[in-house]
């Protein structure tokens, strides 16, 4: 299934819409982001659909590896986070400079264009065009268009501040200028190792985007090299495994992935999918470990 996403952020050269691709507001907690991906998961099983039932679970597969759980593992890592809320701000003013029409928009978006009430006018519009988001397979590019123009908008008339993504990663404000406020790390070396182990998944995820399998779990390989505890490596693996129909390896990794953190929501959505190919394969249950956050990094652009 291909989805043409291009409008709103997504016209703004090689950028990827994440909030829109989930239907939160920019200014989405960490709560509202997590509440909405597990509706999206849920909208998107095949028992949900109507139509033929081996297509629908094959093209529902899809649409949730590479285009919902790339946005989520962006959005559910504080620092992944935070880069990509400085990459809106970026791209507000991109097209602030382009001056880009607001009248070949949706109605939706023009409306709030023109709206005295700017915050509550966008929840409310956001609410409402995410409210049945991934019910509908073939309403999928245009839903998410649309809830992309309100991004937009939204940015265009409202400056966003991105805070230390402990407290609250996206907040607005009536003021024309930005802050940038980081947290500082523990420790140089706890910091320089997690961000190496975040760019080879950020590397693996790009590799899955263009179905460069081998590469990405050779990305994979080494970063759990530096840390082999880490959940969100040995999810995507298995992810991987998965839809390379490599069972046997793909439960191994699931079942590393979900004892690390029994609460990885990509871990969990593999792990179901293994189930409904090999019913034998249900995972026992893990002991809880504490939290953290499936198949990574669509998009090699939009087509």
């Amino acid at each position: 299934m291909v989805l043409r996403l291009d409008r709103g952020l997504f016209q703004l050269g090689d950028f990827n819409d994440y909030h829109a691709i989930l239907g939160v507001p920019v200014d989405a907690t960490p709560e509202q982001i997590r509440r909405q991906y597990l509706q999206i998961v849920r909208r998107l099983h095949p028992d949900r659909l109507q139509g033929d039932r081996q297509q629908l679970r094959e093209t529902s597969t899809l649409v949730l590896a590479r285009v919902v759980n790339p946005a989520y593992n962006v959005l559910s890592q504080p620092q992944r986070y935070q880069d990509h809320c400085l990459a809106l701000q970026a791209k507000a003013q991109q097209a602030r400079n382009l001056q880009i029409s607001i009248r070949a928009m949706h109605e939706a978006a023009q409306k709030l264009a023109v709206s005295a009430q700017i915050q509550q006018d966008y929840q409310a519009l956001i609410q409402q065009l995410a409210t049945d988001l991934y019910g509908s397979l073939s309403e999928i590019e245009d839903q998410v268009n649309r809830l992309s123009e309100l991004n937009l908008v939204f940015l265009l008339r409202s400056p966003v501040v991105v805070e230390s993504p402990r407290v609250s990663p996206v907040s607005t404000t009536s003021s024309s200028s930005t802050t940038v406020t980081v947290t500082e790390p523990a420790t140089a070396t706890a910091t320089t190792t997690a961000d190496r182990v975040s760019g080879y998944l950020r590397r693996a995820e790009d590799y899955v985007s263009k179905q460069a399998f081998a590469q990405a779990i050779a990305e994979l390989r080494d970063a759990l090299r530096l840390d082999a505890n880490d959940s969100r490596c040995h999810a995507l693996m298995g992810s991987i495994y998965l839809q390379q129909n490599q069972l046997t390896m793909a439960r191994v990794s699931i079942r590393r992935a979900l004892t690390l953190d029994p609460q990885n929501a990509q871990a969990l959505e593999a792990q179901r999918q293994l189930n409904l190919r090999d019913p034998k394969s249900a995972a026992p249950a893990a002991p809880p470990q504490g939290k953290r956050g499936l198949l990574g990094g669509w998009f090699g652009k939009n087509k």
